[in-house]
C-alpha cells in the first residue's frame, strides 16, 4: 500500500514537472523541482544490472496510458513503435535524440513526443545512465517494437567524448 501511494505520489509530480517543462529552458525548473528528487530515489533503489544497456519499470497503467521509468547506459537503437505514442521527459543525463530524419541535443527538462510509426532512438552522451520518464498511449504491450537500425555502442571508441554522441550519430535512414 505504502508503495502503491509513493508510485502514485511520484507520477503526481512527475505530471506536474512535464507540465511545467512546455515553458521556454530558461523557466523550466525542472532540475529544481523537489520530485526530482524522489524520482532520484526510486532510480538508486531500482539500477541497471551490470552490463544492462537498458531497464523499463512500469509504475502504473490504466484502460488508456501506461507511465514508465527508463534507463539507458548507452544507446537505444532506432526502432518504431506500430501504435503506440510516447511522451518522453528527460529526467537526468543528455544525449542525441533521433525522430525520423530530424536530430536534437536533448538535456534535463526535454520533452519528446514521438508518434507512432515514426522511427526513434537516443544515445545517451552522459557518463551515468538517462534517466526518463515515459507515458505510453495506448498502455504499452511490447509486441509493436521494430527494430530499424542497430547502433554501436557510444563507448567504443576510445576517446573521452563518445564518437556517437554528434548530430549525425546515426546513419540516414533508407528511403
Amino acid at each position: 500500500m505504502r508503495r502503491m501511494a509513493f508510485r502514485r505520489g511520484l507520477l503526481v509530480a512527475l505530471a506536474w514537472a512535464a507540465a511545467g517543462c512546455a515553458a521556454s529552458s530558461a523557466s523550466r525548473g525542472w532540475a529544481r523541482d523537489p520530485m526530482s528528487a524522489e524520482l532520484a530515489r526510486w532510480v538508486a533503489e531500482h539500477p541497471l544490472a551490470a552490463g544492462e544497456n537498458i531497464r523499463v519499470d512500469e509504475l502504473e497503467r490504466s484502460a488508456w496510458t501506461s507511465q514508465h521509468v527508463v534507463q539507458i547506459r548507452e544507446v537505444e537503437p532506432l526502432h518504431v513503435h506500430a501504435s503506440h505514442d510516447l511522451q518522453v521527459m528527460l529526467h537526468r543525463g543528455h544525449g542525441v535524440f533521433h525522430l525520423g530524419q530530424e536530430v536534437w541535443r536533448v538535456e534535463p527538462g526535454s520533452l519528446m513526443q514521438i508518434p507512432h510509426g515514426v522511427p526513434h532512438a537516443f544515445v545517451n552522451c552522459s557518463a551515468e545512465p538517462a534517466v526518463a520518464f515515459v507515458k505510453i498511449t495506448p498502455p504499452f504491450d511490447d509486441q509493436d517494437v521494430v527494430i530499424v537500425q542497430d547502433v554501436p555502442s557510444p563507448r567504443s571508441g576510445l576517446g573521452e567524448q563518445p564518437p556517437r554522441c554528434t548530430m549525425t550519430g546515426l546513419a540516414p535512414l533508407p528511403p
